[in-house]
């Protein structure tokens, strides 16, 4: 393997620039794909359906992740990888537990139990460690890494357990963290292990600040939806009124 600290050779270079193009145009057109079966299966469930994997806070852990996974040695990028599958799959089981263990903290229930910021903050104390120091912290931070992930996956379920939500949001997630590898893997200069670990303190900060502003949070209660108005009491059919006139327009051919 190419150390981090080396100017990688064109080939090596031309295979990491040709796996990046292609892991972008496959997520691309998966994502693609998906928008056409919401459109034709639920209406315009797209609008929301990838938020909880694409928005800015779950991004952060992933990239930050995907270059940590680029500058690990090739048998602890496996091992990384193997244990981010099982953290994930650990995480629907653990989520109780996880769960009654943070919930005593303010305003927990509202933000996703600090899922997210615990992530990010995972993430960078491990990559702002010299680069030879981290492979063996990696390899819990990718177990957690998965549990946080599959946890927020489940949290943010809206969809009354619709079977593609979350194959849909993992599989993004995936992708997120395979193509920031990928970008890595182009990036290895002698600057690189510098630069992440300039990356992990950016990190450490925005989740201690997202932390402190989920803690102060002055909405810490579930707020349901208002209730639509009422429909109008005129008329013999109180709220049919439009419809039965609707219905009578289209003449007696139809229902």
């Amino acid at each position: 393997m190419t150390p981090v600290g080396s100017v990688p050779h064109a080939g090596d270079w031309r295979r990491n620039a040709a796996l990046a193009f292609v892991l972008f145009l496959a997520g691309t057109g998966l994502i693609l794909l998906s928008s056409i079966r919401e459109a034709d299966v639920q209406g315009n469930l797209l609008r929301w359906a990838l938020q909880p994997s694409l928005s800015f806070d779950r991004l952060l852990p992933l990239i930050g992740f995907g270059f940590l996974l680029a500058q690990l040695p090739a048998r602890s990028r496996l091992v990384a990888i193997a244990l981010l599958i099982a953290g994930m799959a650990a995480g629907f089981g653990t989520r109780d537990i996880f769960l009654k263990a943070v919930a005593p903290l303010p305003g927990a229930g509202t933000h996703f139990f600090y899922a997210g910021p615990l992530a990010t903050l995972a993430v960078g104390l491990c990559l702002v460690l010299p680069v030879r120091w981290r492979p063996w912290p990696a390899l819990p931070v990718a177990f957690v890494i998965g549990m946080l992930l599959a946890i927020l996956v489940s949290l943010s379920d809206l969809t009354l357990h619709d079977r593609f939500f979350v194959p849909q949001n993992l599989a993004a997630s995936l992708w997120t963290v395979a193509l920031a590898a990928a970008l890595g893997l182009l990036a290895r200069f002698p600057w690189a292990g510098t630069a992440t670990q300039i990356m992990g303190s950016w990190l450490i900060a925005i989740s201690l600040l997202y932390g402190g502003a989920f803690a102060v949070s002055k909405d810490r209660e579930f707020h349901p939806p208002a209730f639509a108005a009422a429909p109008s009491g005129e008329g013999d059919y109180p709220g049919f009124a439009t419809v039965l006139g609707e219905l009578d327009a289209q003449g007696d051919g139809k229902p």
